[in-house]
């Protein structure tokens, strides 16, 4: 599929086949090259100045500024690039905040008491559902279930080590010291967002983030640890984002932890992917 800024008549007989189709797009000028996303440095048709993966600010590449392609020095990354006037101003297409936050929503806030839940505890090398290993770097990794509209979002935790502490080395004795038990973080304040279509090979996954509950029960420090498309990716981080929580406590005080989260990309039953 071709797409030109200066389009002809439209034609009946131009049609896409069913399913889902994802890509990056770039556009350049006539008479300077023709543009290509991700093109290399010093290639034949975008080449740059200075190298990177993605081109250089000669280059129509999705990438950022001279070092990666794209949209000139002050360029930043993003899914769409623009080839300018040999500038160094130009910039890459990113997805807007407005329209990141239009597939945010809120859902129904949970009150109350504290509401059992079920919760696994596995060793230092975490895992579980989520197939992430070693991320979370503690002697014990949980895991609890975040009620949403669909299926459950999955939550690894624990607790949080105080800045520039070292890793506790523990000593093995024939005597059995039994631990404060960890009371898991209670979701009050939730968020979801509108699912969008996925290549087939990312269908089914989920968006994994990695952040911090704090002792007061909001969310910090959040990143994108996997990811399946940048507009899901940032939907999902500005969603979660503004969750709150009953803390996680331990011996009776509030106590910040660490986290993993796990975010399925299937919209739930009977709503479908815009």
């Amino acid at each position: 599929m071709i797409l030109g800024v200066n389009p002809g008549t439209s034609a009946d007989l131009v049609a896409l086949p069913p399913g889902n189709r994802y890509g990056q797009f770039s556009v350049e000028p006539g008479g300077n090259g023709t543009g290509a996303p991700g093109g290399q440095p010093s290639g034949s048709p975008n080449g740059g100045t200075s190298g990177g993966a993605g081109g250089g600010n000669e280059s129509t590449g999705v990438g950022s500024g001279k070092a990666g392609g794209g949209g000139g020095e002050n360029g930043t990354p993003g899914m769409v690039s623009v080839r300018g006037d040999g500038g160094t101003s130009e910039s890459l297409g990113n997805l807007e905040p407005e329209h990141v936050a239009s597939m945010v929503f809120a859902m129904p806030k949970i009150s109350g008491p504290r509401h059992g839940a079920l919760m696994v505890a596995a060793g230092p090398m975490g895992g579980g559902g989520l197939d992430v290993y070693g991320a979370l770097r503690c002697g014990k990794i949980y895991t609890v279930f975040l009620p949403a509209a669909g299926k459950g979002w999955t939550l690894q935790f624990c607790q949080s080590s105080a800045p520039g502490a070292e890793p506790v080395t523990k000593a093995y004795a024939n005597v059995v010291h039994m631990e404060q038990a960890l009371v898991p973080p209670e979701a009050e304040t939730r968020f979801d967002f509108k699912r969008t279509p996925l290549p087939f090979e990312k269908l089914h996954k989920s968006v994994i983030l990695k952040g911090r509950i704090g002792e007061d029960g909001k969310v910090s420090d959040l990143k994108v640890f996997h990811g399946l498309s940048d507009e899901m990716d940032a939907a999902a981080k500005l969603a979660f984002s503004q969750w709150t929580f009953k803390p996680a406590m331990k011996a009776g005080k509030p106590v910040s932890i660490d986290i993993l989260v796990g975010i399925p990309s299937d919209p739930p039953k009977g709503v479908a992917a815009n």
